[in-house]
């Protein structure tokens, strides 16, 4: 590994950590957003869509569940591993535009399935394709932003992002009762696969990470895009220097970094955290955007009015993300990740002992708000913890187990729910919560405002 002299060069690393804020940063977080936009929009319609397709494919509500919303994310399990390797190997740019773009086309296509498997296998395909977005996303984020800014900068995007799960929710809501050529619920699935392609052509204009290039000794190039960045910024800002790059250490030449040493030395103890931490978020972050729809039908409610409530409680994502955006970076990562996770699991067990309309709808919104801020949380947590060459490697197989971890819990949670009601369901979530605190309190290093270089080695 050759370490640079920072008498001949300055890293990358030090010229991004100096940029002031401005409207590229703007521009580049509404290319990215809007890719993790259509990312959860099929994500958090799968419950929801569960409902008329069960209907009108001629299955049960648990079969439609299993197949539209958990059996899926073994594809997103399978797409976080291989584009996470991908993303480290080939680099960042490239890897989420494929992706992308194979969402949006196998979305396109699976609204035309024949039957339930059909439709199974296609959403499969589809979450393989996004399964890594997210992760890539993440480690983009970290890498491109500055230090002081990264968790807030991170949290205006998924603020962007997560509006994708009420207007989601509203469209399923519309589209439902209705049949115009083809049933309404095909026509959400048409809307999500080219809503992707048009997010594909967006992103075409971003840069890679000059990180990720400089990190595997394309020098030339990093600070060729490093040099674009610059004018950039101070054209937009109207200046004509920048404030002086502060030193970063940096190498030009790091290794590769296989799986298996993410157990090794210090990443063995942030691995483990986060591994168990990506497992079992899988199931609190999911279980009430595909299980409301079920309890509320449970407990009495029209197909129709459960999906209406279900659009007044994923606005709670947007007001949480858009409320982190302003604290994230002022508090402690560690922290806020421990608190968020156990007033989660505490708010989901109240959930599931109420019976009165606006009680659910309270407890239900409160839920969706805690869930971003701890969310938010994690997401610039897991790739800040990681160097260079493995971070998209790290985060990829981390954000795997939220994956096959949503697939098991919301196969087994909606089998509990029909036979046991929701109160056993979200008992199991609170444990949760306080596992995650324990093992974040107990392995977790702290992150917020320190230089990406010197949190890992």
């Amino acid at each position: 590994m050759e370490t640079s002299d920072i008498t001949k060069r300055v890293g990358v690393g030090a010229r991004l950590d100096r940029l002031p804020s401005s409207n590229l940063q703007r521009l580049f977080i509404s290319q990215l957003g809007i890719g993790v936009w259509f990312d959860l929009f099929i994500l958090f319609t799968g419950g929801p869509l569960a409902l008329p397709i069960a209907k009108t494919l001629n299955v049960s509500k648990a079969t439609a569940t299993f197949y539209v919303a958990a059996f899926p994310f073994i594809g997103a399990f399978l797409g976080s591993i291989i584009y996470g390797i991908l993303g480290d190997r080939y680099g960042r740019r490239i890897t989420f535009l494929t992706s992308l773009l194979g969402f949006g086309v196998f979305s396109i296509i699976s609204a035309f399935s024949a039957n339930i498997y059909e439709l199974g296998i296609l959403r499969f395909v589809s979450y393989l394709s996004v399964g890594g977005e997210i992760a890539i996303v993440d480690t983009y984020v970290s890498e491109f932003i500055t230090r002081k800014g990264r968790g807030n900068w991170l949290s205006w995007m998924y603020t962007l992002a997560w509006t994708s799960s009420p207007v989601g929710a509203l469209l399923v809501y519309l589209f439902a009762p209705v049949n115009y050529v083809l049933p309404g619920w095909r026509w959400v699935l048409l809307i999500s696969g080219i809503g992707g392609i048009a997010a594909w052509l967006y992103r075409f204009r971003l840069y890679e990470s000059p990180r990720w290039l400089e990190s595997h000794g394309k020098i030339k190039e990093a600070d060729e895009t490093m040099d674009k960045i610059e004018e950039r910024v101070m054209k937009m800002n109207k200046i004509t220097t920048l404030p002086p790059a502060e030193y970063v250490p940096y190498t030009t030449k790091e290794d590769k970094m296989p799986l298996s040493d993410l157990f090794k030395g210090e990443y063995k103890a942030r691995t483990v955290m986060i591994w168990i931490l990506q497992f079992l978020q899988g199931g609190m972050s999911f279980i009430i955007g595909t299980l409301a729809p079920l309890v509320l039908v449970a407990a009495g409610f029209t197909i129709i009015h459960s999906l209406l409530f279900t659009v007044v409680i994923d606005t709670g994502y947007v007001l949480g993300s858009l409320a982190a955006s302003f604290v994230l970076d002022r508090y402690d990562r560690k922290a806020e990740i421990i608190v968020f996770a156990l007033l989660l699991g505490l708010d989901g067990f109240a959930f599931s002992l109420i019976h009165i309309v606006g009680l659910i709808l309270f407890f239900g919104t409160a839920y969706t708000f805690l869930d971003n801020f701890f969310n938010n949380s994690w997401h610039i947590y897991q790739a800040e913890i990681y160097p260079t060459r493995a971070r998209t490697t790290g985060t990829g197989a981390a954000f795997s187990l939220s994956r096959i971890g949503t697939f098991i819990f919301l196969s087994t949670f909606v089998v509990l729910l029909d036979a046991y009601g929701a109160v056993p369901v979200f008992s199991i979530n609170f444990m949760f919560g306080i596992i995650i605190a324990a093992v974040v309190f107990i392995l977790g290093p702290k992150t917020t405002g320190k230089i990406l270089e010197l949190i890992s080695k």
